[in-house]
């Protein structure tokens, strides 16, 4: 499909390598700072470094996890995915099972649709991230297909009618992956009226809903708010699966720390199904989970200090990459005297940004401009920072020229 890039790997390589001082680095999805380098949260410290005391007086070992993971761990990650007052949980029709970041919940996620619950077609949007095929394929699905995401007129905004369109069309029972926030690659997310209204055509073709929220809090500063579409399709009854992640929303992203929340309609479904999953999917395939990451985790929701620290550094990190979209698109759109010409840019949100430029005008960018970036014009935003704001309006008005 559009948007997968199988040379992506070879422009991360050349970025590396590149000693222009003028480097903008917007491949990596990682979140960075103002001066452009990966950000540690203050919470995540100060959470390390009572784990580390604790190691050194011998209360806290590096020891295995469980094939479903730390029970802490994942009941955090059910409150942050669902909500305190979510009915699902408090009827005990939900379990979570710790996973190697949002990518392993993913693989489990499809592994077990398609292995253990006997799903057989998949859809995936059109732009996509590039590994979602791959997983589907890996984890044995053969009929893999897609619906349509971007409008191709403008490639800077959402398809709602043909993605609609395509949706009506799925067969009964097919599993549709649907990005709650922070649409990877494009930042394009559907508005509330537009998800009640896929919620709809869900409901009426009994399609299976696999939520992909790798970027939760990174759009409005807020968990809950970013949480709205897997909430609104678990209030309405809908089972589905969740692939979450902490590697975005708390800076770990080495430490590959997730879960895959399930929610069913049957209490009894969800004991055996965690119990199956966890022996015939988990352990024989990715093994046990990390525990460190899942630790720091614990003890920053655990703390009402730390867990008050982490919320405002979250609003903060929200607030910076919508900053940044309005001064790139003021600098612009001064530039090349075009006003509202460059409106997709804050239209979409999140940490990445479909530009709407073409092959030949990315590939200026990134040969000549050492702005990096892929060629369907996906870039980190939080590449840009006020150091470097005005070479990359500059560099895109040229590149447009």
């Amino acid at each position: 499909p559009e948007g997968v890039l199988p040379s992506h790997l070879g422009l991360i390589d050349q970025c590396k390598t590149d000693t222009s001082p003028f480097k903008v680095n917007g491949i990596i999805g990682l979140y960075a700072d103002e001066e452009g380098r990966p950000y540690v949260m203050e919470s995540v410290k100060r959470a390390e470094m009572e784990m580390a005391k604790d190691v050194l007086e011998g209360n806290l070992f590096h020891e295995y996890s469980s094939s479903t993971g730390i029970r802490e761990y994942t009941n955090f990650a059910m409150e942050i995915a669902l909500g305190q007052g979510s009915l699902a949980v408090r009827e005990g029709r939900v379990c979570a099972l710790q996973t190697t970041g949002c990518l392993g919940a993913l693989r489990v996620a499809m592994e077990s649709l398609c292995q253990q619950l006997h799903r057989t077609v998949i859809y995936f949007p059109q732009q996509t991230w590039f590994l979602h095929a791959n997983i589907a394929n890996k984890s044995g699905f053969e009929d893999i297909r897609y619906y349509r995401y971007v409008n191709v007129a403008t490639n800077c905004d959402l398809d709602f009618e043909g993605l609609l369109d395509d949706l009506k069309k799925a067969p009964a029972k097919a599993v549709v992956v649907l990005q709650a926030v922070a649409h990877n690659p494009t930042g394009i997310d559907p508005t509330v009226k537009q998800w009640e209204k896929i919620l709809q055509i869900v409901q009426e073709r009994e399609l299976f809903p696999l939520f992909d929220m790798a970027y939760q809090g990174l759009v409005s500063g807020d968990v809950d708010k970013d949480a709205f579409a897997p909430r609104l399709f678990e209030q309405a009854g809908v089972e589905l699966m969740i692939a979450t992640t902490s590697s975005k929303n708390f800076g770990l992203y080495s430490e590959r720390t997730g879960a895959l929340i399930i929610v069913s309609n049957n209490p009894d479904n969800v004991s055996s199904l965690e119990t199956t999953i966890a022996s015939q999917v988990i352990r024989p395939g990715p093994g046990l989970s990390p525990i460190h990451g899942a630790t720091v985790v614990i003890r920053i929701l655990s703390d009402p200090v730390l867990k008050e620290q982490w919320k405002m550094e979250l609003q903060a990190i929200a607030y910076r990459l919508r900053i940044v979209r309005v001064k790139l698109r003021s600098l612009i759109e001064a530039l090349n005297q075009k006003p509202n010409s460059w409106k997709h840019l804050t239209d979409q949100q999140g940490i990445f940004s479909f530009l709407g430029l073409s092959l030949e005008q990315c590939r200026y960018l990134i040969h000549e401009k050492r702005v990096y970036l892929y060629e369907n014009s996906r870039i980190n935003m939080a590449a840009i920072n006020m150091n470097n704001v005005e070479y990359v309006a500059a560099s895109i008005v040229e590149a447009e020229r």
